[in-house]
């Protein structure tokens, strides 16, 4: 599954004033760097994971899928995906096809379906608690936490 940070998360959201003054923040408005996140999970924990500079897209799903992802899979494997538009790339499911992986897709907007929500929950928290490191070294800082994460236990989700 995927998630993603922006560069305009790490803002403060609490600042002081006078006694009865609502603090103002001001910012222009410019868009941050998204960091997609895409995680693969077994119940054991995270079993790969892939953090992208820019928008994901098919291909660079797939791709992750070639180098990566596939080596992590047992033989025969299942996938369960939710019903991103990437997930549904033609050669991706071709090659799945052909490798003998079997493909299940959730229903749409059923998050509480899928285990590796939980993660994301525990990552963004983490996030918030890492928000000096994220301002200096974003990818770091995301690699660091999912490689702390790494034995999180889904068996009970």
């Amino acid at each position: 599954d995927e998630s993603h940070v922006n560069d305009r998360t790490r803002y403060r959201r609490y600042g002081r004033s006078l006694r009865g003054v609502r603090p103002r923040f001001r910012y222009a408005f410019v868009r941050g760097v998204r960091y997609p996140v895409s995680v693969a999970v077994n119940y054991r924990g995270i079993s790969d994971y892939v953090i992208i500079g820019g928008s994901c897209t098919s291909h660079l799903f797939f791709e992750w899928f070639i180098t990566s992802l596939y080596s992590s899979l047992p033989h025969d494997g299942i996938l369960i995906l939710d019903n991103a538009r990437m997930h549904h790339y033609q050669p991706f499911i071709e090659l799945a096809g052909f490798l003998r992986i079997g493909l299940i897709y959730l229903p749409a907007y059923c998050p509480f379906l899928n285990p590796v929500e939980h993660i994301f929950a525990a990552l963004k928290a983490a996030i918030k608690r890492y928000r000096m490191e994220m301002i200096i070294s974003p990818v770091e800082t995301l690699a660091f936490i999912l490689e702390r994460l790494r034995g999180f236990n889904v068996r009970g989700c």
